[in-house]
């Protein structure tokens, strides 16, 4: 309950009351006996109509019976005394904060004494020790010294440094006539390297990351933007009074600490020289950094020289040189470069070497040459951080810390610090030499690098630099596959802050001016590498990446080609092109990741009408809306098409899809295969609803495949379907019983290979553990007694525990996640569903009766329906229907189409979840939304690239669909209405505009959305911090708290032991004995022949390049010599906690795009060539036992070595299987 208390003197202060009034508390507690007497204080200036102003207060207590005898104790009057006044205590007219109450309730009081005490330690933290001067810098790698480069302008009245444990950020200001220069760091990202002097004054800090620098002016800043509507940053500031032009609040973030420093600061922005006056102030800070985690500052006196290792000039020669270089080769110059792998001076000194091999190789040679060598820099980097911090937690803290890399973890269990080689120029060239004159061992090139179209250069600007990659595999698109041959005039762009994560709303400062500042220059001419780029476009997943593409102009069949007209030639888009955000919507479908099928000639292309229904007076509803029909011919040449290159025993065992997901012309959606279309060719029907703008007919028609369906997806439960289902009635015991089975079977996968093959399946890990683990376990070999194996197990069972205590991830047994097409045969009434359920080795399972359908994300309490699943149905009856599996299907009949009634969902690639469990029905129902789609941002006249571009950056600031979501979580728990709450609906209605968006250019101003308590329910503590016992955090007294807490967070922790990566593959020979026995056409397999082991031997090594590549582009850590371990290659996962989930799940997206190119590369090789469609067995048995016995005798030092074993493996079992 609150008290409210008045008549307060106006110096009081929170820590005056609870002084006053914890002797009475304690007292009354001690008289009634209650148990935990826990109870809050917080005071406030009142602000009355006249101006005049006056200190109030209220007293939150845990306890009622707490807070009514202290009201009771102090009325008529008050028994309490500040100062002269006697305070006045009432019962407050308001109800508490619930969230507040439970926590009180749940956590002990801490002593006034004690509180005391811990702002007093803060406050000396916060006080600022004067420096004498802080200059930014390198190490020279040729003898350790450090060369400052960039000294802070010395014009500062005083120059301070001082600790914040709270925020835990380090802080060194500098304060000039009219402004004061701030630079931050996080604890996290420092570690002091060592001191500097006899006897020492100055430090020397490594970061991981640039230092934030914002600026405060101590006069007001105007913009400088004319309130004009002739581009689109104008025309939202004045419909949402926000965004790109918004006024400057109270700091200015900076890209570099002077303006003219801007080519230097990227160089040198991670190494600072901190000179204090005397070693009285270097003593002292030293006192205050033991009081918080940071690393230990040695004292070895490093030499201090100016030598110009990043001297303007220096990095002004460089570009010069740069351009004068094929680009490919050039880009990787620049990745060495940015990525501050070598100084610019020495990079200057290399480049004669770089001009020799260009006159001897191709420049493709020469960029394969300079891109290992730039991995090779990364090995040599000298490990700073192997000094862990005072208290070493390895698992994060309530200040945020994240976990730490997997590798990490293995590798500090026994495996000592990798050889290094010196940094030395003459080492340098040497090892370029070696790099450039090494054998290749691979017979056949890998596809790993085979297709231009799909090799991607990706350039990440952050606020004070750029940092480089590839090129890399990824997902190729349309665009890129037209213009194959010029794959290196094209660029990935992606705008993040220093950690890489995504920026965040900031309430200190203003980050639309910082976005406009820094980043809308280089989307009107971007250089890299010597050359000049400009925006062309994005994807819809990459524009929540933060991502997008640019193009450098260039020749083309006689044509020269640029970002505008390659827009132009996609078509035409006049009826959307004074909309920014749709006119870039519709071209961002060229840019979506798609295989390339089947080329089509126009009259294989045909239309068809879309079925559709008035609804409720308000329009039209489609029940067609995104979904076509293909003939089987058609499929058949898309799945020959599909499999290319992929071993005949992966083709034997996939179930061949009926559904699509497509993209074709200026059409987008799902195709499904209709068999009344047998026998007439190859053919395929779009609907109205899936043309989206009319494709140029310059452009060859080409079938381009988004997505295959051949396989269900497994079901889960997850927090905001847990809620909604609450709401509606679904017992708390229903969510409990599934947990506790969960996590039962989860845990049992330590024990039992065919439990642990269903989990990493579930995972959706590499499909080679799951088959490998029941081949073994069904020949009789114990798969988990492999430390390898039983590692990659662990892992699974420590992320799917992750998952069940931070997601609410239940697994649900029985039920399905389904890509939702139309009933072309009109045989489903209103209500009813078709789903037939196909997966490798099982029979096929049709759903029937009752069904519970939602559709991802729920928000709505009427995203939840039920329906009738009708069972198997005759082919007779429904030739369509009965063709289809791992689909379902909607009926066409009705008022409304059942997928919008599903949070808005539709039938171009939407996936649904089925659940046929009862328990997990509802008893009632809530009418599903209908909202009126907000009406897109219109410029008036035809978009620019500009527009664009300034609705990409407004994008990165202004959307709010995960703020919406999250606050929609918090206040269903801590509204009793939950879900049902009106401000819930509110926030379900925020979140579908938040959603249109990216489509209508319209965001939702977040100063409108439903506030929610500061304190926050138990289950939305993240993964990365310890536990969710502090004061942000209160037990929720609903299910998913219940749910949260029943997975203790020890669970959650890694337990394994010896570190696997010392271990060699198989090392007591125990799987090779076993399967060596085994009776292959009536005589044992043997040994693996001598000669094959031999021949796979030298594969190993440069599997081991290309998998270490990947494991270090796929790697959420700063640390640039830090990567994934094999273990997570292998598993195709990723162990590590971020705070930016999205950016976790897009590398390990990544990191299974690039390992399956990789493993398929590597099948393919230990297969053989052949010309036999079925292949010979016996053959690739053999070769695939020798790739396993070169993997057994490869070093143990040999990254990679397991991985290719157990890929070597699985074809073993594959054909020994085969065979009998």
């Amino acid at each position: 309950m609150d008290v409210f208390v008045s008549r307060l003197p106006f110096q009081t202060t929170d820590l005056d009351l609870l002084d006053a009034v914890h002797p009475q508390i304690d007292f009354i507690a001690q008289r009634f006996a209650i148990l935990n007497p826990n109870w809050n204080a917080r005071v406030w200036t009142s602000r009355s109509l006249n101006g005049s102003k006056r200190k109030l207060a209220v007293l939150t207590f845990g306890s009622e019976l707490l807070g009514r005898q202290f009201v009771a104790a102090n009325s008529p009057s008050s028994n309490i005394r500040i100062g002269q006044t006697m305070p006045d205590f009432r019962i407050s007219n308001k109800p508490p904060d619930p969230s507040l109450v439970n926590h009180l309730r749940t956590t002990t009081f801490i002593h006034p004494v004690e509180l005391r005490r811990k702002r007093k330690q803060q406050e000396k933290l916060r006080e600022p020790i004067e420096l004498a001067s802080v200059e930014f810098g390198r190490f020279d790698d040729e003898d350790g010294t450090f060369s400052p480069e960039l000294e802070v302008p010395e014009d500062h009245q005083k120059a301070t440094i001082w600790l914040d444990s709270e925020s835990r950020l380090l802080h060194l200001q500098f304060l000039y006539p009219e402004k004061t220069l701030n630079l931050s760091v996080h604890f996290s990202s420092i570690n002091f390297r060592e001191t500097v002097g006899r006897p020492p004054r100055a430090i020397i800090i490594t970061l991981s990351q640039p230092p934030k620098i914002e600026q405060r002016q101590t006069k007001s800043a105007s913009s400088d933007d004319p309130m004009c509507f002739n581009n689109f940053r104008d025309l939202l500031a004045a419909v949402v009074g926000e965004g790109l032009n918004s006024e400057s609040t109270s700091s200015i973030r900076l890209s570099s600490i002077t303006s003219t420093s801007s080519d230097t600061f990227p160089f040198v922005a991670c190494t600072l020289l901190v000179t204090f006056p005397s070693t009285s102030q270097l003593s002292e800070f030293k006192n205050r950094k033991s009081g918080v985690r940071l690393p230990k500052i040695k004292d070895t006196g490093v030499k201090v020289e100016r030598r110009g290792l990043c001297a303007e000039y220096v990095v002004a020669q460089l570009a010069a040189r740069m351009r004068s270089l094929d680009f490919r080769v050039a880009y990787q110059v620049a990745l060495i470069l940015h990525n501050q792998l070598l100084s610019p001076h020495q990079l200057l000194e290399l480049l004669p070497d770089v001009a020799k091999l260009c006159e001897t190789r191709v420049p493709e040679e020469v960029e394969l040459i300079l891109h290992k060598f730039s991995f090779r820099l990364v090995d040599s980097i000298r490990d700073l951080g192997e000094d862990e911090a005072e208290d070493d937690d390895n698992f994060g803290d309530e200040g945020g810390l994240a976990p730490r890399p997997f590798d990490e973890l293995v590798r500090q269990r026994g495996q000592g610090p990798s050889h290094r080689w010196t940094r030395k120029l003459s080492a340098l060239r040497t090892q370029l030499d070696k790099i450039a004159n090494a054998p290749t061992h691979r017979k056949h090139p890998s596809n790993f690098y085979a297709d231009p179209s799909s090799l991607c250069r990706h350039v990440v600007i952050t606020p004070t630099s750029f940092r480089l990659e590839g090129p890399v595999p990824d997902q190729s698109n349309s665009i890129l596959r037209r213009y194959r041959k010029n794959s290196e005039n094209f660029l990935r762009v992606s705008v993040r802050d220093e950690d890489l994560e995504k920026f965040r709303y900031d309430n200190q400062g203003d980050v639309g001016k910082f976005l406009k500042d820094r980043y809308l220059p280089f989307f009107r001419s971007l250089e890299v590498a010597g050359r000049e780029f400009e925006f062309l476009g994005y994807s819809t997943s990459a524009l929540r990446e933060c991502a997008c593409w640019f193009v450098s102009p260039f020749e083309h069949e006689g044509q020269n080609i640029t970002a505008d007209s390659i827009r132009s030639s996609l078509g035409d888009f006049t009826h959307v092109n004074t909309i920014p955000a749709k006119f870039f919507a519709r071209i961002a479908q060229a840019f979506t990741s798609t295989q390339p099928s089947v080329s089509l000639h126009p009259e294989e292309v045909r239309s068809m009408p879309d079925i559709k229904a008035s609804f409720a007076d308000k329009g039209e509803t489609i029940f067609t809306d995104g979904v076509g029909i293909i003939s089987p011919d058609l499929a058949d040449e898309i799945e020959r098409v599909l499999n290319v290159g992929k071993p005949h025993s992966q083709r034997k065992r996939r179930v061949k899809p009926t559904t699509y997901q497509i993209r074709i012309g200026g059409a987008k959606g799902v195709v499904a295969v209709d068999p009344r279309l047998n026998n007439s060719g190859r053919l395929i029907y779009l609907r109205p609803s899936m043309e989206k703008y009319v494709a140029s007919s310059a452009l060859s028609i080409t079938l381009d495949i988004a997505q295959t369906f051949s396989r269900p997806l497994p079901a889960f439960l997850n927090r905001p379907l847990i809620q909604v289902l609450e709401n509606l009635g679904v017992q708390a015991s229903v969510f409990m019983d599934l947990q506790s089975d969960a996590v039962s079977e989860i845990e049992g996968s330590l024990e039992d290979s065919c439990s642990a093959a269903s989990l990493v399946e579930r995972m959706g890990f590499t499909t080679s553990l799951h088959r490998i683990l029941r081949r073994l376990d069904s020949l009789g070999v114990d798969p988990l007694g492999d430390l390898f194996l039983q590692t990659c197990i662990e892992i699974a069972v420590t992320l799917a525990l992750r998952d069940i205590k931070h997601k609410a991830r239940v697994p649900l047994p029985g039920c399905y996640t389904l890509v939702g097409i139309a009933d072309e045969d009109g045989i489903l009434e209103e209500g009813e569903i078709y789903a037939a359920i196909e997966q490798e080795g099982k029979d096929i399972v049709y759903l029937e009766g009752p069904v519970c359908i939602s559709r991802s994300p729920v928000i709505h309490p009427g995203d939840v329906q039920m329906v009738r699943a009708v069972g198997r149905l005759p082919p007779h009856r429904a030739p369509f229907a009965s063709y289809q599996k791992n689909s379902v299907i909607f009926s066409v009949k009705g008022t409304r189409s059942l997928p919008s009634c599903l949070g808005g969902g539709d039938l171009d690639g939407d996936i649904y979840v089925v659940i046929p469990n009862k328990e997990l029905h509802p008893p009632k129902l809530k009418v599903p939304a209908a909202y009126e789609a907000a009406s897109p941002l219109c410029l008036g006249r035809p978009c620019t690239a500009e527009d664009g571009a300034s609705f990409f950056l407004e994008y990165i600031l202004a959307d709010v669909t995960g703020m919406v979501a999250t606050r929609h979580l918090k206040i269903a728990d801590q509204d009793p209405e939950g879900p049902s709450s009106a401000n819930c609906l509110k926030l379900a209605q925020f979140h579908s505009h938040a959603v249109d968006f990216a489509k209508t250019g319209r965001p939702v101003n977040s100063k409108e959305l439903p506030l929610a308590s500061k304190t926050s329910p138990d289950f939305t503590c993240p993964a990365f911090r310890t536990n969710a016992l502090t004061k942000d955090y209160y037990p929720s007294p609903k299910v998913l708290g219940e749910l949260y807490r029943s997975v203790p967070s020890e669970k959650i922790r890694p337990s394994f032991g010896t570190s696997v990566s010392t271990k060699k593959l198989d090392e007591q020979g125990t799987l090779t004995r076993a399967l060596s026995r085994l009776q292959v056409c009536s005589e044992p397999l043997g040994q693996p022949d001598a000669a094959l082991v031999c021949q796979f031997s030298s594969s190993i090594e440069t599997f081991s390049e290309e998998l270490l590549q990947i494991c270090r582009l796929c790697n959420l850590s700063q640390r640039a010599d830090r990567h994934l371990s094999e273990e997570e290659a292998f598993s195709s996962t990723i162990f590590f906690a971020s705070r930016d989930v999205r950016k976790r799940q897009d590398l390990i997206a990544r990191l299974r795009h690039h390992t399956s190119i990789l493993f398929e590369d590597l099948l393919n090789e230990i297969c053989g060539e052949s010309e036999d469609e079925e292949e010979n067995p016996r053959r690739i048995l053999d070769r695939a036992w020798g790739a396993w016995g070169a993997a057994i005798s490869a070093d143990q030092t040999t990254f990679g070595a397991r991985t290719f074993g157990f890929l070597a493996l699985e074809i073993v079992l594959d054909q020994m299987k085969e065979l009998s």
